[in-house]
């Protein structure tokens, strides 16, 4: 029993196999792991690169069984994991709103054949954001104008501008006007383009005569009208152009007293998918 004992422990200090134990799984660390979101193919794009050939599964936690949220490696340092943004486990977070994430955890299992996860297997948390606001003022001077989660991966796409202009009458397709009437009415026309896959909502605007005195709401934050005697409430219309979404107020044309110019300052919202609309007021 001690020759026994003594050889057991000379195998393990030359590291050689113990047979009464489980093999040691050799170590494929990887080496880099990327995201890309493609909101024209709804599609979350997850690539990693590996130490050595990985013949293992990356996967969706939770949808290891579910046809297309899994990828099997093929015997190449690189895989790929597509995913869907409305599938296989991705949370969508503040949907509507001008900041929209997709979020899901992201599986490394080594085993393939067995299917089955070990110590040397791990996760990431991945992450796509999409859209912004931003805040643009126009002077069209009136002339107006599981597992222990190892990394996170956030990658935020910018979304398309949004532009504005003033025509003279309703028509949102007119050409923009640098010359206006008291009286008449004229659009104030936002747009913006992303293939139909963005939305937008107008809110918080202002105008001043470019002193930043006597300020009047237009829009209020909610995208309600401000004063009904100077402006309707906004139209939303993704049907004009095919691939771009309109937003277009008409209001009558005014001006401030001693002053040409009035300068327009508005926050145009955009948004993956639908932008929530709250103006119920004067519904």
């Amino acid at each position: 029993m001690k020759i026994v004992l003594l050889l057991a422990m000379v195998a393990a200090v030359y590291g050689q196999p113990d047979p009464y134990l489980p093999m040691v799984e050799p170590p494929n660390p990887m080496l880099d792991i990327s995201l890309r979101c493609d909101s024209d193919n709804n599609q979350l794009v997850i690539n990693a690169e590996f130490t050595n050939a990985f013949e293992g599964y990356l996967y969706a936690k939770g949808f290891y069984s579910t046809r297309g949220c899994r990828a099997l490696g093929t015997g190449t340092r690189f895989i790929d994991l597509v995913l869907p943004l409305d599938g296989c486990g991705t949370i969508t977070s503040l949907p509507g709103t001008s900041r929209t994430s997709y979020n899901n955890t992201i599986v490394v299992m080594n085993e393939a054949a067995w299917g089955l996860l070990g110590m040397m297997d791990t996760s990431y948390s991945v992450s796509c954001q999409f859209g912004g606001d931003s805040v643009q003022r126009f002077d069209w001077g009136f002339t107006v104008p599981m597992l222990t989660t190892q990394g996170v991966i956030t990658v935020t796409s910018t979304a398309p501008a949004c532009s504005m202009k003033i025509v003279q009458g309703r028509d949102p397709l007119a050409q923009p006007t640098t010359l206006l009437f008291l009286g008449d009415i004229a659009t104030m026309v936002f747009e913006t383009e992303g293939g139909g896959r963005y939305d937008i909502f107008v809110s918080d605007c202002k105008v001043h005569d470019g002193s930043n005195e006597g300020i009047i709401t237009l829009v209020d934050e909610f995208g309600c009208p401000g004063h009904r005697k100077l402006i309707g409430l906004t139209n939303y219309d993704n049907r004009i152009v095919p691939g771009r979404a309109f937003a277009y107020s008409h209001f009558k044309v005014f001006k401030f007293p001693d002053k040409d110019n009035v300068y327009f300052e508005c926050r145009c919202h955009v948004c993956l998918g639908s932008c929530e609309k709250v103006c119920l007021k004067f519904k």
